[in-house]
């Protein structure tokens, strides 16, 4: 087994003995047949501040540099979500007003409302900001010319217009779309985040076209 100093000797006790002698940039070794260590004269301890460039080449060149970066983040923003708390599923409204509209209140969490119109407001593609798209049994509502039945960027409640349905009185199925300020919908997983509540309207105001 070996011993090293940088600035002494290196010695072999336990089958004869190996001395070298560090000089001049270069080691020098004779061998002993003794059995015992030799003396360990200017053994030192090099605490001095003399440089050690010419120290041991075959240590361990590997120390564990570049340990790992770790986690790199997660997703960017909290995804976004919806749910309608009024009117529940399966309850029975009563339509109001010359367009028999509904009142539908909702919870909108991770979510910032924008008018559509100014692009100021948030980024177009944003997953946290936009506005709702009101849907009622889904394209069967909606205005001639209009993808949707109506939409909402001032927060709850929205609206959902009945005249523009065939029949005001009877079973609807009400759905809120969270939605880009281009209004491409926002999706979450491949889904578009939405909730839907079936409700049934009582005593409105009848047929399409009575507003």
């Amino acid at each position: 087994m070996w011993l090293l100093r940088a600035q002494g000797f290196l010695a072999v006790g336990a089958v004869g003995a190996l001395v070298c002698a560090l000089a001049s940039g270069q080691v020098a070794c004779s061998s002993s047949s003794g059995g015992g260590l030799p003396s360990s004269s200017g053994s030192g301890s090099g605490s001095g501040g003399g440089d050690d460039s010419g120290g041991s080449s075959g240590g361990s060149s590997g120390g564990s540099s570049g340990s790992g970066s770790g986690s790199s983040g997660g997703e960017a923003g909290v995804e976004p979500s919806i749910m309608i708390t009024s009117p529940t599923s399966g309850s029975t409204v009563t339509p109001t007003g010359a367009k028999d509209s509904v009142d539908v209140q909702f919870t909108a969490l991770n979510f910032t409302f924008a008018d559509p119109s100014s692009t100021n407001n948030c980024s177009s593609m944003s997953d946290n900001c936009g506005h709702i798209h009101v849907l009622v049994d889904g394209s069967a509502c909606t205005p001639s010319g209009s993808p949707y039945n109506n939409d909402d960027s001032t927060g709850s409640p929205a609206t959902a217009f009945l005249s523009t349905c065939p029949m005001v009185n009877g079973m609807h199925k009400i759905t809120l779309e969270l939605h880009h300020n281009d209004h491409s919908p926002i999706q979450v997983g491949g889904m578009t985040v939405q909730d839907s509540v079936m409700v049934t309207a009582g005593s409105g105001g009848g047929d399409a076209g009575s507003d």
